[in-house]
């Protein structure tokens, strides 16, 4: 396994996935907080309220995922700019699959940011890791994410009615999959 001091994946000469340091806390808790407001419509307020010692914590606990071997977590930078998050650090190592996970400071969006960034990733997943399987799991109200798992080539398996607490409701969530042979196929 690389070392997570080092551990970066360029996606195009405009995008770096790398993992978080201390030393990018101040900038990642100005992000979240920033956009605060629109996150917190799709995460629980407890992923969205963090003070600054909480978000170095977070990222402390990021690294040691990866270095546990439980998957990656990465920020996303845009022409050098912290601009969102995006993990696979829920990998089933005896089921070879993972889920995706991801958000995006609203003024970076509509540059199909996301989208590349999801497509390295789980790309890296598949060659690198071995999995077989990426899923992705999304309130079915939250067009953003559904558009970002179609446009990658994602199938829709169906709807989990009720399956979380979002903060003063319960919501759908909507489960996309991607196999290794699907995205070899799509992407060869």
């Amino acid at each position: 396994m690389v070392d997570s001091s080092l551990f970066s994946l360029s996606v195009d000469d405009e995008i770096d996935l790398r993992i978080m340091s201390e030393s990018d806390s101040e900038d990642f808790h100005r992000l979240n907080s920033t956009d605060n407001a629109s996150m917190k419509q799709w995460l629980p307020a407890r992923d969205t309220e963090r003070t600054l010692e909480e978000t170095r914590e977070f990222i402390a606990q990021l690294k040691d995922g990866f270095l546990d071997d439980k998957g990656i977590a990465v920020g996303i930078w845009y022409q050098g700019r912290l601009a969102g998050f995006l993990d696979a650090q829920r990998i089933k190592w005896t089921h070879k699959k993972t889920e995706l996970g991801f958000w995006l400071g609203t003024s970076f969006e509509g540059k199909s940011i996301m989208t590349r960034s999801c497509s390295a990733l789980i790309d890296h997943n598949f060659r690198e890791f071995g999995l077989n399987r990426v899923e992705m799991e999304c309130a079915a109200g939250n067009s953003g994410s559904r558009m970002v798992a179609r446009r990658l080539g994602f199938s829709e398996e169906g709807t989990m009615r009720q399956a979380a607490w979002l903060n003063d409701r319960f919501v759908d969530h909507v489960m996309y999959g991607m196999l290794a042979d699907e995205w070899r196929a799509a992407n060869s």
